[in-house]
């Protein structure tokens, strides 16, 4: 039974017509392929260049993923015992061969070697002096060849030094550093050494100071002020007028001293209680200010709370009117 058959329009008894493909198969698949052979790999020089390392089963992220962890750790396999011993006596054969029949040390380390490796059981460790690796590694330092005058120096200097260490003490702190006295007399030194030198630069000196005062002298008489000379005699009498009036002044001197300190610390209060009125008269400003614009926002406070209340009397009003419209209306009803 066809579930087409009671629709309307549509031919049930006409065969069935399919539609192929008009482009034929340009790759058809009967045809066979050709495999290509693997190229030989040699695996004996990356077995000998990773035969140290190992890969463990801790995990490494490669990807550039921060959670995930993919990935191995690559790390060195410790040498042992025998691969050392086999490793060292190849350097000694090669350092034999490179430094050819001359070379006796490398001999005498083979011999060496092959005796402690000979008998492991029975091992017998070569002495310092057998091995000689100072006289290998470590040149021996050369004989000293002084003469009879170096050693005198050298007697000499020893002296100087001990006697400095005597001046100075050895065991005295210094107040100063010691560069600084050291640098002080080299100074001296170069003032005795040099005195030519210095006496020239001092003349030089005293003759600007000599060029300089006198053009002072003509400058006064110049504008006239040119101080009137007073005798010698004069100046010993005034000495002596004033001497007897000295012992009074200096019994009076204590206390004026005083005085003058007192009047010092009192200027200094003084100084700071002005400074100190100044500041609070800068605060009483300050908190005028503030007052002021309290006041401001009181009195708009104020005039908002004015108008709220009026408003709420009128509000109030209307209700009360409204309430007895509402009260009548339902008495009339």
């Amino acid at each position: 039974m066809n579930k087409f058959g009671d629709l309307p329009g549509i031919d049930i008894d006409s065969q069935e017509i399919y539609e192929s493909s008009d482009v034929e198969n340009e790759n058809p698949t009967d045809e066979e392929r050709q495999e290509q052979a693997p190229p030989d790999i040699n695996l004996e020089p990356l077995q000998a260049q990773f035969v140290d390392i190992e890969i463990t089963d801790k995990e490494y992220d490669f990807s550039g993923n921060l959670l995930n962890q993919r990935g191995f750790q690559v790390g060195e396999k410790k040498e042992t015992k025998m691969e050392k011993l086999t490793r060292i006596k190849r350097e000694l054969e090669e350092i034999q061969q490179e430094e050819g029949p001359e070379c006796s040390d490398a001999d005498e380390l083979l011999s060496a070697f092959n005796a402690l490796n000979a008998s492991p059981s029975q091992r017998k460790f070569p002495t310092e002096e057998e091995l000689k690796i100072d006289e290998i590694l470590i040149p021996p330092p050369e004989p000293v060849h002084a003469t009879s005058q170096q050693i005198a120096k050298f007697v000499n200097l020893e002296n100087k030094l001990n006697r400095l260490e005597t001046q100075l003490g050895t065991d005295h702190r210094q107040s100063r550093p010691l560069q600084h006295s050291i640098n002080e007399i080299i100074r001296k030194l170069d003032i005795i050494n040099h005195a030519e030198h210095n006496a020239d630069s001092i003349k030089s000196k005293i003759e600007t100071t000599g060029k300089e005062m006198e053009k002072l002298e003509l400058n006064k008489r110049l504008f006239g002020w040119e101080d009137v000379p007073v005798p010698k005699n004069e100046k010993i009498d005034e000495l002596y007028n004033i001497l007897p009036d000295l012992k009074t002044y200096c019994t009076v001197a204590p206390t004026i001293l005083e005085r003058i300190k007192g009047l010092s610390g009192i200027h200094n209060e003084l100084e700071e209680s002005l400074n100190f009125a100044t500041n609070l008269n800068q605060l009483i400003g300050d908190l005028g200010q503030d007052i002021r614009e309290w006041d401001k926002s009181l009195n708009s406070l104020n005039r908002s709370l004015e108008t709220s209340k009026e408003t709420f009397e009128e509000n109030c009003s209307r209700y009360e009117t409204r309430l007895d419209e509402l009260e009548k209306r339902i008495l009339r009803s």
